[in-house]
């Protein structure tokens, strides 16, 4: 039969495990929501200087 003792250490380190792989995942998961909406709003932002930069200027006689 196992020791109290260690079977409530053993409890312990196990929750103490799992909130550490819960709190990883969700690290993981916000640092990959970051990455995506940086992405997009970088994404956004070139597709925007296009748009501008393709709208004809009196000025430029290339037509950029």
């Amino acid at each position: 039969m196992t020791h109290p003792g260690s079977a409530l250490i053993g409890i312990i380190f196990g929750v103490l495990a799992g909130a550490a792989g819960w709190w990883a995942e969700g690290f993981v998961a916000s640092a990959l929501a970051a990455l995506a909406v940086a992405s997009l709003g970088a994404a956004l932002m070139r597709w925007w200087d296009r748009r501008r930069s393709s709208q004809a200027r009196p000025d430029d006689t290339e037509g950029r």
